[in-house]
């Protein structure tokens, strides 16, 4: 579980990155090891609290990683 936290972590990061908006949700998810689309998604919102189209798409575009 901590593993997934740090990966979910270091997607959410990139997600969030200006620099990787070129780079497609799911191109990201792979990187970090989620070969399953609506299982990444489902831990995400589980972690964040949000869908990782909400966090690219925010006003904030990335708050602290909790």
């Amino acid at each position: 579980m901590y593993l997934r936290v740090l990966r979910l972590n270091r997607a959410r990061r990139k997600v969030g990155d200006r620099a990787f908006s070129g780079q497609s949700i799911g191109d990201i998810a792979a990187e970090e090891g989620f070969w399953d689309w609506s299982r990444f998604t489902n831990y995400y919102r589980r972690q964040f609290g949000e869908l990782p189209s909400e966090t690219r798409s925010g006003p904030s575009r990335l708050k602290a990683c909790a």
